[in-house]
């Protein structure tokens, strides 16, 4: 097949895995775009040939364009070969194939392809999780620091509000944790209090005398993540129970992690790396779910040898776009609230032993030392419907998410099924005042804002009817047909944007939102206005704005690190590759007040029923031999 076009390659697969004891079996409907055929045609051109180098390079290249880090060669025979002998003849005839081929190496070596198992890797995304491994290892082994108890307790006392009976346990936790490691991922679902925890415990470490506020570093993934979170701290900081003195240092800066790290033009690379550190004693990322495998690393290499870093998340939320799911590789669910003796006891002095944290009778430091889940939710109590709801669907409980649905008992969830276009144009028609509320406010800007983040459809899909642009367009024609919005203009008087590439100069990030609105004076000169990054506005002209589009909709992986009062969830018909529990669950928790699924059953259920595993190694390598009572 050397030298074949693209059309005819194409039309190869499914491959041929010939063995010598006659097993023959293919690979069914494999759905290879172009630019994995030309990546694995090059390579076996490179390798002299050979049909299962050439379709481990596909693999490859097709699992990291669907977020995988790599591609497990084990799974991909197990889930086309029925019967398990043939499959690992064939999985041996590969890994000698590959093995013994020029352009695949074992861990470590210089080659295009590594071959780590049974996983296979590009070797740049085999390198990022070997670093994220390395330095995970490294911290999560490292002995607890030891600190003057009676002292620290007070300040924790304190700080918390232990005595009073107000502190969560959970977060007094995760202030210890914090204390005794220089690595520890605080993890929690909508409203558990992470941001309130973190200012609490970074108000502690600058009263401890351990760092001062210039010393920390605070980011996100995104520019709206990190505009949430600055705009959150700032609100709570006033309210917390520490001397003005230690609070005057906690006016701190959010940035996107990227600006953290000082992008290069034109270059992958950053500023800031293992020969030019960050200048910080603490980092805290928000939002850590979001963040791949490839920036994380790239993170990593710019922290300070004793610099402690500690990641906010909630692991049941969708994984980041790019490849990887680093969170929820450490947050390996067994591990979450185990504690070695020593901290263990740390816990039980300040809070009392118990609260659902089990001690692992061990004198030793544990990895699991680094892991701790906030359980309570101060946003969604027992009778919250989208409470029960989004814990119904994290723990992949079907029949009681369609109970919930259909009881209607609940007033701040519904349902409305949502089966075809026609049903989906009703359905925008009918709820289009919710949706546009903004529209009736375009003459003044902090409400305009405000109503414009208050409601939003959440699509799960980005291409075809179902997708966001689509949406967008029908409730653009509805609002023409009704005279609401101009006709003929791209930038008509309250368009709602949505940015989608970062431009550092003009301060605008992938995922803020802004609106377009007429000059007062003639109406005629249009002017994008979006929140100013120090309050207030900051007004551009649209031909200098970044690649945008119209944001009545937007897709749930963008909707990360936002919150609206009133969520639309839609889910396509049939369902699609990439919707699944953790997309239903992630939208939903972007809801405060009400949130409506628009699906037909079947496509909740099927969405609730199906999860999403990233192939990577990062979990087996981190947990592997880890004394926590069950084997990742």
């Amino acid at each position: 097949m050397k030298g074949e076009p693209v059309e005819v390659w194409l039309s190869f697969f499914p491959v041929i895995l010939e063995e010598e004891d006659g097993v023959s079996q293919s690979v069914q409907n494999e759905d290879f775009s172009e630019l994995d055929i030309s990546f694995a045609d090059f390579l076996s051109r490179l390798a002299g040939g050979g049909d299962r180098i050439r379709l481990g390079a596909a693999l490859v290249s097709k699992a990291l364009g669907q977020g995988h880090g790599c591609v497990d060669l084990e799974n991909v025979l197990a889930e086309r070969i029925p019967g398990s002998n043939s499959g690992e003849v064939s999985l041996v005839r590969w890994r000698e194939e590959l093995s013994d081929s020029s352009v695949v190496g074992g861990a470590g070596t210089l080659c295009p392809l590594i071959l780590d198992e049974n996983r296979l890797y590009l070797h740049r995304y085999w390198q990022y999780e070997d670093e994220v491994r390395r330095f995970l290892l490294n911290r999560m082994s490292q002995p607890l620091l030891v600190f003057d108890r009676v002292q620290m307790y007070r300040q924790i006392r304190n700080i918390f509000e232990v005595d009073d009976g107000s502190a969560d346990p959970d977060q007094v936790t995760a202030a210890l944790a914090i204390l005794c490691r220089h690595f520890v991922v605080i993890s929690g679902g909508p409203g558990t209090g992470k941001t309130s925890t973190i200012l609490r415990i970074l108000a502690l470490l600058i009263v401890q005398g351990i760092v001062a506020g210039a010393d920390i570093g605070l980011a996100a993934p995104t520019g709206k993540a990190a505009r949430r979170l600055q705009e959150t701290m700032v609100s709570q900081l006033q309210g917390l129970n520490c001397a003005n003195t230690v609070k005057e240092q906690m006016v701190f800066k959010v940035q996107t992690l990227h600006r953290l790290l000082g992008p290069i033009r034109d270059s992958v690379f950053f500023r800031h790396n293992e020969t030019k550190p960050l200048p910080f004693k603490v980092v805290v990322v928000d939002e850590a779910s979001m963040v791949d495998v490839s920036l994380m690393a790239k993170l990593l290499r710019a922290l300070p040898p004793d610099c402690r870093l500690i990641l906010l998340g909630d692991h049941a939320q969708l994984s980041s776009v790019e490849p990887g799911s680093v969170l929820g590789d450490i947050c390996f669910p067994e591990a979450i609230n185990r504690f070695s003796t020593a901290l263990y006891a740390q816990i039980g002095d300040l809070v009392g032993t118990g609260h659902g944290r089990i001690e692992i009778k061990t004198e030793q430091p544990c990895r699991s030392d680094s892991l701790v889940n906030l359980r309570k939710s101060y946003r969604f109590g027992d009778q919250s419907g989208i409470g029960q709801l989004a814990e119904a669907v994290k723990e992949g409980q079907g029949e009681q998410v369609m109970a919930l649905l259909h009881e209607g008992a609940l007033p701040d969830i519904s349902w409305r099924e949502v089966v075809d276009r026609r049903t989906l144009r009703t359905a925008l028609a009918d709820s289009l005042p919710r949706i546009t509320s903004f529209l009736e406010y375009l003459d003044d800007f902090q409400k305009v804002f405000a109503a414009l983040v208050k409601s939003r459809v959440l699509c799960a899909l980005r291409q075809g009817p179902f997708g966001a642009p689509a949406v967008n367009g029908i409730i653009e024609d509805l609002l023409r047909d009704r005279g609401m919005i101009e006709t003929g203009q791209r930038y008509y008087n309250g368009r709602p944007l949505l940015i989608l590439k970062n431009d550092y100069d003009l301060e605008l990030y992938n995922g803020d939102t802004g609106i377009v609105l007429s000059d007062l004076v003639g109406g005629k000169v249009k002017r994008c206005v979006f929140p100013g990054a120090q309050g207030g506005e900051q007004q551009i002209s649209p031909t200098r704005l970044p690649l945008h589009e119209s944001v009545y909709a937007m897709t749930v992986h963008k909707s990360q690190g936002s919150e609206f009062q009133d969520v639309i969830v839609l889910l396509p018909p049939g369902g699609g590759a990439v919707v699944s529990r953790e997309l239903l669950y992630t939208a939903l928790t972007r809801a405060r007040e009400h949130v409506e699924i628009w699906a037909a059953p079947e496509d909740i259920l099927r969405a609730v029923a199906t999860t999403t595993h990233r192939q990577s190694g990062l979990r087996q390598k981190v947990w592997s031999g880890e004394d926590i009572g069950q084997t990742p």
